[in-house]
C-alpha cells in the first residue's frame, strides 16, 4: 500500500476538469484525492476561471490565491476553509455557497452575490465588497476589519460576533440584521433598523 505522501499529485488533472467545466467529475476526483491524502490541498493559485459555471463545485480547502473568478457562478459551492487572498470575484455569484473559515483577505468581491451564504468565521480583512449582496447570510464571527462595504446589503444577515472595525460602510443596508454584544465596529447611526 502507498502512503498518502506517495500518491501522485492530482492537481494538473483537477485543474483540467475545472477549466473544462466538468463539475461532477471534478467533485468526484477532488473527493478521492482528499480521501487518499488527507493533507492534500488543491493548488489553483492564479488560475483564470472568468465566467465559468462552477455551480455546486467542491473547492473545500483549495488554494485559490490571486485566482480570477470574475462573473463566475459558484452558487451552492463548497469553499469551506479555502484560501482566496487577493482573488478577484467581481460580480461572482456565490449565493447559498459555503465559505465558512475561508480566507479572502484583500480579495475583490465588488458586486458579488453572497445571499444566504455561510460565511461564519470568514476573514474578509481589507476586502472590497462595494455593492455586495450579503442578505440573509451567516457572518457569525466574520472578520470584516478594514473592508470596503459601501452600498453592501446586509438585510437579515447574522452579524453575531462579526468585526467591522475600520470598515467603510457608507450606504450599507443593515435592515433586519442580527447582532449580539460581541459585534464590533458599528456606530449607533449604522445600527438603525438592526435587531438585537
Amino acid at each position: 500500500d502507498l502512503t498518502p505522501e506517495e500518491f501522485p499529485d492530482q492537481t494538473p488533472h483537477l485543474r483540467l476538469l475545472l477549466v473544462a467545466r466538468d463539475v461532477k467529475a471534478f467533485n468526484t476526483a477532488h473527493k478521492a484525492a482528499r480521501k487518499a491524502n488527507p493533507k492534500f490541498r488543491l493548488d489553483l493559485t492564479g488560475l483564470n476561471l472568468t465566467g465559468t459555471d462552477l455551480k455546486r463545485a467542491d473547492l473545500a480547502g483549495a488554494n485559490l490565491k490571486e485566482a480570477d473568478l470574475t462573473r463566475s457562478n459558484l452558487a451552492g459551492a463548497n469553499l469551506r476553509e479555502a484560501l482566496l487572498e487577493g482573488a478577484i470575484l467581481v460580480r461572482t455569484t456565490l449565493a447559498s455557497a459555503t465559505l465558512a473559515g475561508a480566507n479572502l483577505t484583500g480579495a475583490d468581491l465588488t458586486g458579488v452575490n453572497l445571499a444566504d451564504a455561510d460565511l461564519a468565521w470568514i476573514d474578509l480583512t481589507g476586502a472590497k465588497l462595494a455593492g455586495a449582496i450579503l442578505s440573509w447570510s451567516n457572518l457569525a464571527g466574520a472578520n470584516l476589519a478594514g473592508a470596503k462595504l459601501a452600498g453592501a446589503d446586509f438585510t437579515g444577515a447574522n452579524l453575531a460576533g462579526a468585526d467591522f472595525t475600520g470598515a467603510k460602510l457608507a450606504g450599507a443596508d443593515f435592515a433586519g440584521a442580527k447582532l449580539n454584544k460581541w459585534t464590533k465596529g458599528l456606530t449607533a447611526w449604522q445600527l438603525g433598523g438592526i435587531t438585537k
